[in-house]
């Protein structure tokens, strides 16, 4: 892309009084100066034009969800007791979380499974802290699953902490995905035990095992 300084531009001697700056379908932009102030003028094929004002810059929803209670033993999804958390004050949570909850529209969890407010690149991230009851030498802790078609989940990150008895532990994963779909695309959470007792660990006041969402731009 080029650069273009001058001082002003004007009509060519002769010529209409009409000063033509590209052509049908395209945009030009003017800065405004801060992100969210430019203006862009759009014309259609048929020469009809309007103004609008240009997209945001920077991340536009971020969100956090905790277990509020802890459960001993495996289950997949994690489907109750999940809770958004208040970003003005991440003390508290709801269950029915709104756009003033933390940034943007929310994610919508229904029987485990989360929905993406908005088409975008999201990154993912899961933090679980577990309690376990047993020594074993596979990983334990949580996994993120992903799904293209509502209704087949696949693993995208597996367990990666450990079991060893009565300590406390955490497993961390994350995954970018490009949701395109949000009708079909959705993710999920398990938590994988290797004692019948292990325990994963959840608060209502502060985060232990948490998930968090992450709109970096567009897709």
């Amino acid at each position: 892309m080029s650069t273009v300084k001058t001082d002003a531009i004007e009509t060519r001697a002769g010529g209409t009084s009409v000063l033509t700056i590209g052509t049908a379908t395209q945009t030009i932009k003017l800065p405004g100066g801060t992100p969210g102030a430019d203006k862009v003028l759009t014309s259609n094929a048929t020469g009809e034009a309007s103004w609008a004002a240009a997209a945001a810059g920077g991340i536009t929803h971020a969100s956090q969800w905790r277990l509020t209670t802890g459960f001993a033993n495996s289950i997949d999804p994690i489907a109750t007791n999940v809770e958004a958390v208040i970003a003005a004050d991440p003390t508290t949570t709801t269950a029915s979380p709104t756009s003033s909850t933390a940034l943007g529209a929310p994610m919508d969890l229904t029987s485990g499974r989360f929905t993406f407010p908005t088409t975008g690149y999201w990154w993912v991230e899961f933090i679980c802290t577990y309690d376990s009851d047993t020594y074993n030498q596979y990983p334990s802790g949580g996994l993120i699953k992903f799904t293209t078609n509502d209704s087949t989940y696949t693993l995208v990150t597996g367990e990666n902490g450990m079991s060893y008895l009565g300590y406390y532990h955490h497993s961390y994963g994350n995954v970018l995905l490009d949701i395109t779909d949000t009708a079909n695309q959705k993710v999920s959470f398990q938590f994988l035990a290797r004692g019948a007792t292990d325990r994963c660990e959840g608060n209502a006041a502060f985060n232990q095992t948490v998930m968090s969402f992450t709109r970096w731009g567009d897709t």
